[in-house]
């Protein structure tokens, strides 16, 4: 079995735009946890586009989980170090959001 890494990073967000979230790692998956106070995030895949969002409810979590391979032309990470993953931000009060992100 081979070991794997991760990184479990937080990010500000608001109610007011977007933050990009942003590779700390050469990763495969990552995970948005929730937020420190409890807070419900918008995740948008284009922050310019009203109908590429989804609202992940306060307690509620997201993971981009593919199986490795899915895609041609991804290279040995899905997401390199200072890649953009995704976009969120916060659906009630300015609130951290926890990401980890997993090779």
């Amino acid at each position: 079995m081979s070991e794997s890494a991760s990184a479990i990073r937080t990010f500000p967000i608001t109610s007011s735009g977007f933050t990009a979230i942003v590779a700390p790692i050469n990763c495969d998956y990552y995970a948005i946890l929730g937020t420190v106070n409890g807070a419900g995030v918008i995740r948008s895949s284009d922050p310019n586009n009203a109908n590429a969002q989804h609202t992940i409810g306060s307690g509620g979590w997201y993971a981009l989980v593919v199986p490795k391979g899915s895609y041609p032309g991804w290279g040995s990470y899905r997401f390199k170090i200072s890649d953009t993953v995704t976009y969120a931000k916060s659906a009630g009060i300015d609130d951290l959001v926890i990401v980890e992100f997993i090779c």
